[in-house]
């Protein structure tokens, strides 16, 4: 399987990372990378540095460009840049897609395989999301930390195209020869939107406050800021169709009540920071579906109207 990894951050980094030292050992499969920058010199020169929970190994890829046409056309594209390089990339990109090639999206939000289809009609797209803690430590390197790394892709319902339905079962497979925990699914809709109703919301109120999770679920004012935020996604995925738990809401807010009180999100890291954000992927995207749907979300206005877009 050739196999092409697009976005060496945190999440490309660390999945690239382990499927390219699989590679190495099993010719059968190839995997390439698509990087730029320092980072993909460093790659380049000296393979690239993953220092996880339990493990640290140098992984060495087939090969490492910012050119996608020298990778050619591939089987599997495992996209990780960040939500606002989405369109771009997807049309750096169209040289390693044929009508063949499964795209499997690892990003923030729960549009991205529209919006990568809208780019890249001939591929075939599923969505899917990731859990993982992991960051570009230096050029070169990645590091993780938890014990709770793993990657959710598929399609929804067992109707589906068997050919597609196969081959993300191989890429499972793949991925799980290589160390990886991964799940294919027949449900990866309600998948995404899970793991988005907790991202969104903690995001949002952390860094509308600028403060860690800790701060911003308590006391009554922060405390329904986010708890608003929580339910007025939970409105839309059933106001689209998404098959969420009545109480999913409720049962997030309690799963955010045992994180570590000093925890930050990557939201409230930009914002503090000045870096471009991924706003537009999280209240933005609210936002904008909530009015196609004539649905009112005051608290995601709110954070937006704050951060803008």
């Amino acid at each position: 399987m050739r196999v092409a990894v697009v976005g060496l951050g945190g999440v490309g980094g660390y999945f690239g990372g382990y499927l390219a030292r699989y590679g190495q050992e099993h010719r059968e499969h190839e995997v390439c990378f698509l990087a730029r920058g320092k980072h993909l010199q460093a790659i380049q020169e000296k393979g690239l540095l993953v220092k996880g929970q339990d493990q640290e190994f140098v992984a060495v890829p087939a090969l490492a460009t910012d050119k996608a046409e020298a990778i050619g056309p591939v089987d599997v594209v495992l996209f990780c840049t960040k939500g606002y390089d989405l369109e771009a990339t997807a049309e750096q990109i169209r040289p390693i897609v044929q009508a063949t090639t499964v795209v499997i999206p690892l990003l923030n939000g729960v549009d991205n395989a529209e919006r990568l289809q809208a780019v890249l009609p001939e591929a075939q797209v599923v969505n899917g999301c990731c859990y993982i803690f992991s960051w570009i430590a230096g050029p070169g390197e990645i590091v993780q930390s938890g014990p709770h790394s793993r990657m959710v892709f598929g399609l929804n319902g067992e109707g589906a195209d068997t050919g597609l339905k196969e081959k993300l079962q191989a890429f499972e497979a793949l991925c799980k020869a290589a160390s990886i925990r991964a799940k294919f699914t027949t449900a990866i809709e309600e998948a995404v939107w899970m793991k988005y109703l907790m991202i969104c919301a903690m995001g949002g109120a952390t860094a509308y406050y600028g403060e860690p999770v800790g701060e911003v679920r308590k006391g009554p004012e922060k405390r329904a800021l986010l708890t608003g935020l929580l339910q007025e996604i939970a409105q839309l995925a059933q106001a689209k169709g998404i098959a969420l738990a009545p109480d999913a809401a409720d049962k997030t807010l309690a799963l955010i009540d045992t994180l570590d009180p000093a925890s930050t999100t990557s939201l409230q890291r930009d914002v503090a920071q000045g870096h471009r954000t991924e706003i537009g992927s999280f209240s933005g995207y609210v936002v904008r579906a909530a009015e196609a749907l004539g649905l009112d979300v005051p608290a995601h206005r709110q954070v937006l109207e704050r951060l803008g877009e």
